[in-house]
């Protein structure tokens, strides 16, 4: 190659002197941009290069930084990028003035995007490898260009203002890049509502200003009037909030709408956000011009604006919005069994609910609702549940009722936290609602407002019933609706007890309406007895379907809990008779409906019956000798043997009711619910034993190919007595079938929940033989019970008289062993066996 070529010139020390040709004035075009691209290939190669040396290249591209070529001026800025290895190569642009030029390139306007492009990677450049010395005439034009969401380079311009953030917070300041961002956070063009996946720009401001204030160095360059910027969209007028483009037509109403819709979702995204870190929550806390801001807003004469605030404010504290239809609901009626499957499933962090330990979150919800209630969001939501909806069109008036409902429910929620997480002083204060209740009985007030203020604490009312006795909570746009609690005693499965929270949370004004029927109810005679019979239908004629099953339901709860009444039903009239025959198999009856929700009536009543008569000695002889018994022994036998003997076939008129399809799709699967309910008392464990019920259902739980019987049974039986339901799950957790093991030891979480008695004593020594059972699946998952177990202290004590081995399951089963050092007993124990010592070493390096 001739002399003087560029690629020459790159060999040994030649780079120094295309960096010296480069700054003659006389060269062309054509030979620098060459000479630029050949420096960009050797930037790779580049080992040592001194300050002088950095200087030369600075000096000799200033004149290709001012060219009137676009595309000199880009490569020029490639390879000053390329050429930015430390703190020397800096000083040598800093020296030269080169930032200006750079900051130039920037503010170009269009048709010089890959120009732009690669200034703002040098600019990137730079405030990584040198922070303290970042120009800012580098911030301040990422500002200007960040302001401006129309140009393609602003989310890229927000991004490195982040950074800046991050690295240099007191040169973003002066250059007012902090009011940048927090307008970014409000700005529905960085934030999709749609989709969460859009959001994490949104996201980066949020984390951005949190970490400003966490730093006692930084929190002071946050001015209040920025912060507010993040509140200001909520009491902007509608008309300001839509800009105009110039030179076009003034957006529509329907645009304006739209556009304000975008923008008060975005600040409650940002708003929630925030409010999940201490730190703002303090600060938003020490001054009300914050969320008294969301406060105003509520105040607003806006439908949709109410909406989204409102939603917001479920999720911050940690609710579920409601559903709200656009017609009233009706009282429905709930089965008063609670499942198996419905305690496994009874929220999506049951275990925090349940636990009695010390919970971080309550201490911050209760911080977060004193900050909202030093700022009157409960008189807010007071104003807001009475709309005034005289004057209003019908789509209006349909929209200001469906957020008086969810404010109402929302106002509820919040007075029912109070009475949990708050002070009793504070929280006596709160729930007198005073504002709401001087509105209601005053007559200085118009009729109106009396009338709506009174609407309100009824529909108070009815929540809190309806929430309380456990009925489904129901909203409408008439009012709030509670469903009917009511039901006679859960299955086996799921005791008495696993209700007895609502029981005792009941309004008192109810507990005396109960208590006053029941007495009534004790209080019959024999002639009113049999004349409440007859209106049953029950001894007027053998066809249930001409039945008053209501009247039924009250006479089993009521009259025959008295054993002088039930002595007269069983021996004057038909009327149990009749009851049982229709639960009996060979009625063909009971056995052969379809299961669907309306039959739970059918299992209520049937438990109920079963129930009265276990009560007393001449029932449970009743009982015993009764043809529902020996039918309901003879289909689990005929279920036993068929399995035993494949070939073999049911004799004679015997129907198989417990085959798979029967048990899946009839009302057949029920008679388990029936033993469960016998089960639970010891009357009714004898007559068990009396018919050997247990000698079938034992290896009925152990079926191959019958899972579904397995969980049917262990979920039906009673255990809160010692004796053969116990040895019958005892017996499951040791099955040789690991599904018939699994469902055993999943089971025993729905024990534990449903607060069995005295599982402190069994139930945690059979989940500890769990934890070595071969299967990985059931180890883990009793290891998962015992860790809820342990929040119970007797449970915790009970492990740790087993002394169990847990360090072999993984990091679960240290967790677990680290719980016991919450008791003296624990501690003692971990030492003993040399536990704490390596563990504590091992943090330590971790660390």
């Amino acid at each position: 190659k001739e002399e003087g070529h560029p690629s020459s010139l790159m060999q040994g020390k030649n780079t120094e002197n295309a960096i010296k040709r480069l700054g003659e004035e006389k060269l062309e075009s054509r030979a620098k941009f060459e000479i630029l691209v050949s420096l960009g290939e050797s930037a790779t190669n580049l080992t040592t290069f001194d300050a002088n040396q950095y200087d030369l290249l600075a000096k000799s591209l200033v004149g290709s930084l001012i060219h009137y070529s676009k595309s000199l001026r880009t490569i020029t800025l490639r390879v000053l990028r390329l050429y930015l290895k430390d703190k020397n190569s800096v000083n040598s642009l800093l020296n030269y003035k080169l930032h200006y030029f750079i900051t130039r390139s920037l503010e170009k306007e269009k048709g010089t995007a890959p120009e732009r492009y690669q200034a703002l990677k040098l600019i990137r450049a730079w405030l990584h490898l040198d922070h303290q010395s970042f120009p800012r005439i580098f911030v301040q034009a990422l500002v200007a260009l960040g302001e401006y969401q129309d140009d393609p380079f602003s989310r890229v311009a927000l991004d490195a203002l982040s950074e800046v953030a991050l690295l240099n917070p007191l040169s973003l300041a002066y250059s007012g890049g902090l009011k940048t961002i927090c307008k970014a956070v409000v700005n529905p063009y960085f934030c999709c509502i749609e989709s969460n996946q859009d959001n994490r720009q949104q996201d980066n401001f949020i984390a951005c200003l949190l970490f400003l204030l966490d730093d006692t160095n930084t929190r002071s360059l946050i001015r209040p009037t920025e912060l507010q910027l993040i509140f200001s969209p909520f009491l902007e007028p509608t008309v300001t909030a839509v800009e105009a483009t110039p030179g076009s037509p003034p957006p529509d109403a329907a645009t304006i709408a739209a556009e304000c819709k975008k923008r008060w979702m975005t600040c409650m995204r940002a708003v929630s956000s925030l409010l999940k870190s201490w730190t703002a929550l303090i600060l938003f806390a020490s001054d009300s011009q914050y969320l008294g801001a969301l406060v105003k807003a509520l105040k607003l004469q806006s439908p949709d604006l109410h909406e989204i605030l409102l939603n917001g404010l479920f999720g911050i504290f940690r609710l579920m919005v409601p559903r709200i239809d656009n017609s009233p609901f009706e009282q429905k009626e709930r089965p008063g069994s609670v499942s198996a499957e419905n305690i496994l499933n009874q929220g999506a962090d049951t275990r925090n609910r349940i636990s009695n330990r010390p919970n971080l979150l309550d201490n911050y919800l209760a911080a977060l609702l004193i900050a909202f209630v030093n700022c009157g969001l409960l008189d807010g939501l007071t104003e807001l549940g009475q709309p005034d909806t005289d004057e209003c069109d019908d789509e209006v008036k349909a929209k200001r009722q469906a957020v008086a409902s969810k404010a109402t429910v929302l106002l509820g929620e919040l007075l029912n936290m109070s009475n949990t997480l708050l002070p009793r002083a504070q929280c006596a204060q709160l729930q007198t609602l005073p504002v709401l209740v001087s509105t209601a009985i005053s007559f200085e007030n118009p009729a109106d407002t009396r009338s709506r203020a009174s609407s309100l604490v009824s529909n108070l009312h009815s929540y809190f019933h309806a929430r309380e006795t456990g009925g489904q909570i129901t909203w409408g746009i008439s009012g709030i609706e509670g469903g009917d609690a009511g039901g006679s005693r859960a299955a086996g499965s799921a005791p008495n007890k696993a209700r007895r929270n609502n029981k005792e949370r009941r309004d008192k004004r109810f507990v005396r309406i109960d208590e006053v029927r029941k007495k009534m109810d004790w209080s019959l005679d024999d002639k009113q007895l049999q004349a409440k019979m007859v209106t049953s239908g029950v001894l007027i004629a053998k066809d249930h379907t001409k039945w008053n099953w209501d009247v039924i339901s009250e006479i089993i709860e009521g009259p025959l809990r008295n054993p002088v009444l039930l002595q007269y039903a069983l021996h004057k009239t038909k009327f149990i008779k009749r009851i049982l025959s229709f639960l009996r198999p060979s009625s063909h009856l009971f056995s052969t409906m379809n299961w669907t929700p309306d039959g739970v009536k059918y299992v209520r009543i049937g438990c109920g019956t079963l129930d009265a008569l276990l009560a007393t000695d001449s029932g449970a002889d009743y009982l015993k000798d009764n043809n529902l018994i020996k039918e309901i022994v003879d289909q689990l036998k005929l279920e036993v043997d068929l399995a035993q003997n494949p070939g073999k076939s049911p004799s004679g008129k015997t129907v198989r009711l417990l085959s798979l399809e029967k048990v899946l799709k009839t009302m057949a699967k029920e008679y388990f619910t029936l033993l469960g309910t016998i089960s639970s008392s010891q009357r009714g464990l004898e007559i068990m034993k009396h018919h050997k019920m247990f000698n079938y259902l034992r290896p009925m739980s152990e079926l191959q190919g019958r899972d579904d019987l397995s969980s049917i049974i262990l979920n039906s039986l009673d255990y809160n007595m010692a004796g053969p339901s116990r040895v019958l799950l005892s017996t499951s957790l040791s099955s040789p079938s690991a599904v018939v093991r699994y469902l055993a030891t999943r089971h025993m979480r729905v024990l534990l929940r449903s607060g069995v008695a005295n599982f402190s004593v069994w139930g945690v020594e059979f989940l500890v033989k769990q934890l070595s059972d071969p299967d990985s699946k059931v180890a883990q998952t009793a290891l998962s019970i015992l860790d809820e177990a342990c929040d119970d202290p007797a449970c915790l004590h009970s492990l740790l008289q087993k002394k169990p081995t847990l360090s072999d399951l993984g990091k679960t089963g240290k967790y677990l062993m680290l719980r016991l050092l919450s008791v003296k007993a624990g501690f003692d124990y971990l030492t003993e066996i040399n536990f704490i010592a390596p563990e504590l070493d091992a943090w330590l390096k971790t660390e």
